[in-house]
């Protein structure tokens, strides 16, 4: 047991000098001012609960993300490949965060991490229900399985929409309630939202629709 935690620990040291969970700023990346306002107003709320004596090591995260457990996956992740490095945060939300990182070779990925710690989940049965692979149930009562259900669901309607030919994010891999996906921009520049998108005209938004 006392090796095992060590190589736990030693996985995490190593993952904490690849991972910035940092809001990138705006000169890297040029996400929105809204969404960099945002980014930046979940880490300052995290920063001031660690303040109060909540630390990393924390199941419940202040964040509601990167949990020990989910260190891990994202430690077996980097092991394997995966990516190489996270760079920093590029959107919050109340269901997961996502962060810009890198994998080896240069290819860019988006890692999206559900959060563990957060009662939202639990309203999103509706939309698993119908489902042959949740037809067992949604796991209400253990929430990180209730999670890791609905990051799977997720990554379902994303192969859908592949498959039928419609432009979406490629999915890398889903581990628990970790979504890798292909990063939708260029050399770390998010391509914008489309209701962020400026100087579209009718016919560019019945196309890009």
């Amino acid at each position: 047991a006392g090796s095992t935690q060590a190589s736990r620990h030693a996985q995490l040291q190593r993952l904490h000098a690849r991972v910035n969970c940092d809001p990138l700023p705006l000169g890297s990346t040029r996400m929105g001012q809204v969404a960099h306002n945002s980014a930046v107003q979940s880490e300052k709320k995290a920063g001031e609960a660690r303040n109060l004596g909540l630390t990393r090591d924390t199941r419940a995260t202040v964040d509601q993300v990167l949990d020990p457990r989910t260190m891990l996956v994202l430690s077996k992740m980097l092991k394997r490949g995966v990516f190489e490095a996270i760079h920093g945060c590029v959107s919050t939300g109340k269901e997961a965060n996502v962060y810009y990182a890198t994998a080896p070779g240069g290819a860019e990925r988006a890692v999206k991490v559900y959060k563990t710690s957060i009662l939202v989940f639990k309203d999103r049965a509706r939309y698993v229900e119908g489902e042959f692979r949740f037809r067992h149930g949604y796991c209400r009562g253990n929430p990180r399985k209730m999670v890791a259900q609905w990051a799977e669901k997720e990554m379902r309607n994303l192969k859908r929409l592949a498959a039928a030919g419609i432009a979406c994010p490629e999915v890398v891999e889903l581990r628990q309630n970790v979504l890798v996906m292909e990063f939708i921009g260029q050399e770390g520049d998010a391509a914008p939202r489309l209701k962020d998108a400026e100087g579209l005209g009718p016919e560019e938004w019945l196309r890009l629709y």
